[in-house]
């Protein structure tokens, strides 16, 4: 089962050299066989945070109970990261589109792209048994490809189903209100957008003292610091850059 969730935009136009914040699109792919325990996980984690943090989300975040990834320190990301490693199965794999050099027809309709990338990813990826047979997706109901809630599921079926990658293709949409699966992909979507856009500026509030591992001094974590201890947990299984670059 694979939550998605996205972070960026596909911009209509080329972004200007100076417009970080409209260069990178991203989707995000979270895998899991075990959506219950991801969900206690996730809770237990979230409010611990709010309690260690009380101040932080009273004036930072617009909603406690919901908070966004964008909303999250890297310390927080970290943490909320490592308890989903430590205690888990999720697996993570995401496409970048670089949009200073797509092609202007990927620019035309948003969802078709997002279709188009959806399926690129898992062609490439090599997928289980259990997803080989039942290939389920669910995606946040706010996301670009919602212009035909069918089409997405139509295409991949055309795409995947009639070459036998899997047997069957279900796809949904979740409010992520009532999805901790689609909460968990926006964090991780949202980690991997400001790690590009902000790679050499240092993000806001990051000096905010560990209070939950209690160590001191604290790393001054930053979020290609995050990016590469999660990387480095062999839990980011494949990725794809459009068009292809370096990680």
């Amino acid at each position: 089962m694979f939550y998605l969730d996205e972070s960026g935009t596909i911009s209509k136009n080329k972004p200007h050299a100076s417009n970080m914040r409209d260069v990178y699109f991203i989707i995000c792919f979270v895998h899991t066989h075990d959506p219950e325990q991801l969900k206690k996980v996730y809770r237990r984690t979230m409010k611990k945070l709010r309690r260690t943090f009380a101040d932080y989300f009273a004036t930072h975040v617009r909603n406690p109970r919901e908070p966004k990834g964008s909303e999250l320190t890297p310390i927080m990301k970290h943490y909320f990261i490592s308890e989903l490693i430590q205690k888990t199965d999720i697996t993570v794999s995401y496409v970048v589109i670089d949009n200073r050099h797509i092609k202007d027809v990927f620019r035309e309709n948003d969802a078709r792209t997002f279709n188009f990338f959806v399926k690129y990813l898992l062609q490439l990826k090599e997928l289980d048994a259990r997803d080989q047979e039942h290939l389920h997706l669910n995606i946040d109901n706010r996301n670009v490809s919602l212009m035909n809630m069918h089409q997405l599921e139509e295409y991949l079926a055309t795409e995947l189903v009639l070459t036998e990658k899997v047997r069957h293709v279900q796809v949904e949409y979740l409010d992520s209100r009532d999805s901790y699966g689609v909460r968990t992909a926006d964090l991780f979507a949202n980690l991997l957008y400001q790690r590009l856009r902000y790679r050499r500026n240092p993000f806001p509030d990051y000096h905010l003292q560990d209070r939950i591992r209690k160590k001191s001094p604290i790393h001054p974590a930053s979020l290609e610091w995050v990016f590469q201890q999660f990387k480095a947990s062999g839990r980011l299984q494949s990725y794809f850059y459009i068009p292809t670059q370096k990680n």
